[in-house]
């Protein structure tokens, strides 16, 4: 499998995601496919930059991705580090209460996923 990490390729899936979280009937889904959908939507604004961005920078073959060459398997940075990133790109954007929402939607995200809880039962 080839990774581009292109913003446009992650804005689209972005978009699918968003649009399943539309079509769901609980508010658990919804919310569930929206903070899917976040995290791949925050991944399209910091490869707007730069795809390396994206790149974890402990990994050569991941930037070696991130800049068109492909050797192996690439592996992005935490959702954490996009967050933190971006706040620095686009600071007047990412304001401390924009992070910390989407610090907590993702939070909530990864309780669903990796937790023995329906973290989204309370939205």
């Amino acid at each position: 499998m080839t990774t581009t990490w292109s913003a446009e390729a992650y804005w689209s899936k972005a978009r699918g995601y968003v649009e399943r979280a539309a079509d769901r009937d609980t508010p658990e889904e919804r919310a569930f496919w929206a903070a899917l959908g976040l995290e791949l939507l925050l991944r399209a604004v910091l490869c707007e930059t730069h795809p390396a961005l994206n790149a974890d920078p402990k990994d050569e073959t991941s930037i070696l991705a991130a800049c068109g060459v492909h050797v192996g398997i690439a592996k992005t940075i935490p959702i954490k580090a996009v967050i933190a990133r971006l706040k620095k790109i686009h600071a007047e954007h990412f304001t401390d209460a924009v992070t910390a929402a989407c610090d907590a939607f993702v939070l909530k995200r990864n309780d669903e996923l990796h937790g023995d809880v329906a973290a989204f039962a309370s939205y």
